[in-house]
């Protein structure tokens, strides 16, 4: 009981849209005006930020295309035979993506997004939160 009590915070703010925690984080009572405000500065800047990103990225798929993440994949299951017994019984099993080889790719799109976000006046193309680059 007491564990999931402690999980109780963590559960909850997983659950919370992500402009409350924001503003929730900058100290700011829900119902202020001043609230208000920074949930409408959270969503505008949201959506600039993906229209912005979503562009550095088909600028990254030229280089690095979206066909190169590993998704898993069926295969076929591994039949062996050993003292005249058959092992396996056919069908499929499913192969996990490759974490670590998304992740390298990831890093490479990065190369060509965090220039490109920083052109269109992000500070960081990772995280909008950083803000953007004054006189932009």
């Amino acid at each position: 009981m007491k564990k999931t009590l402690l999980l109780l915070p963590l559960l909850l703010v997983a659950c919370t849209p992500g402009d409350q925690v924001y503003c929730n984080a900058q100290g700011l009572a829900m119902g202020t005006p001043q609230y208000e405000q920074c949930r409408a500065f959270y969503l505008r800047e949201t959506a600039l930020y993906q229209t912005d990103f979503a562009q550095c990225s088909l600028e990254a798929d030229k280089t690095y295309p979206q066909s190169l993440y590993d998704n898993g994949r069926w295969q076929p299951a591994q039949v062996s035979y050993s003292h005249n017994m058959y092992y396996g019984g056919g069908g499929s099993v499913f192969v996990v993506p490759d974490a670590e080889h998304n992740a390298e790719l990831d890093r490479l799109r990065m190369r060509i997004i965090g220039p490109c976000m920083q052109k269109k006046g992000w500070k960081n193309g990772a995280d909008w939160r950083e803000g953007r680059i004054v006189g932009n």
